[in-house]
């Protein structure tokens, strides 16, 4: 099942109009014909695969285990489970409390305030559980910091116990996260499914017009059948997402 199978609502006129550019746009530029051309101006196979990644998620042809798994890793709300959450919540702050006051250790004032700086963090997470997330991320990331300030307060932190507590909180997290992965999909997952296909949208609209500043030397005929110009291609094209990629010069017709 694709994540536009669960999607209640119809995209928007502009939306729907955007998603039909890019495909037209991605289907014609890996043509043989096209390859070399595109190539000389700096088209490439990764800018190409950009194009394709945000197409997919606009059109919804993204595998709902796909979507699930994203959910589960981000979740924009706490799942109904308080008490995990707050385990989830608690650790977090007590480490992040520990090492806000390490820090005043630091002697050198800017590594200190570096220090901080990061402790404190300035990342507003929509859930508990993302935030908690985040937060234990950069605090084991301190000790992969070469640094010596780094060094010494992920030393502070193994001592103070972090690397035994840290299980606990993994394990707790893989809880809540199995829980969000395999709760029945509601009407309130269909709509931030249709939201998140909206939001994709957008980001498709500044890589086309990225493309149209790109190719701006080419042909006004050229741009046009690129659909890059006023002109809206007739509707209807609806290629599959995976016909849409492998840009390369090695394209055959």
């Amino acid at each position: 099942m694709l994540i536009r199978d669960f999607d209640p609502e119809p995209l928007t006129a502009a939306s729907e109009e955007t998603l039909l550019r890019a495909r037209v746009f991605l289907f014609t530029i890996k043509r043989p014909e096209w390859v070399t051309i595109a190539m000389m101006a700096d088209y490439t196979p990764k800018i190409h695969n950009e194009g394709v990644w945000l197409t997919s998620q606009l059109s919804g042809e993204r595998p709902m285990w796909e979507w699930r798994e994203w959910r589960a890793l981000r979740p924009t709300r706490d799942p109904d489970l308080p008490d995990l959450v707050a385990k989830l919540d608690a650790f977090a702050a007590r480490w992040s409390e520990r090492l806000k006051a390490a820090s005043a250790a630091i002697e050198d004032p800017e590594d200190r305030r570096e220090m901080l700086s990061y402790a404190e963090g300035t990342r507003e997470y929509p859930s508990k559980t993302w935030g908690a997330k985040a937060k234990v991320q950069c605090i084991k990331a301190i000790s992969e910091v070469p640094m010596e300030f780094y060094q010494v307060m992920a030393r502070h932190l193994r001592a103070e116990g972090f690397d035994e507590e840290l299980p606990a909180f993994e394990q707790t997290l893989k809880d809540v996260q199995h829980y969000i992965r395999t709760l029945p999909i509601d009407d309130e997952e269909r709509r931030d499914i249709h939201r998140a296909r909206e939001d994709a949208a957008h980001h498709v609209r500044r890589w086309l017009d990225d493309r149209r500043k790109q190719l701006a030397s080419w042909d006004v005929s050229d741009r046009t059948v690129l659909a890059l110009q006023d002109l809206v291609p007739p509707p209807g094209f609806e290629t599959p997402i995976g016909l849409l990629a492998g840009f390369s010069a090695g394209a055959k017709a």
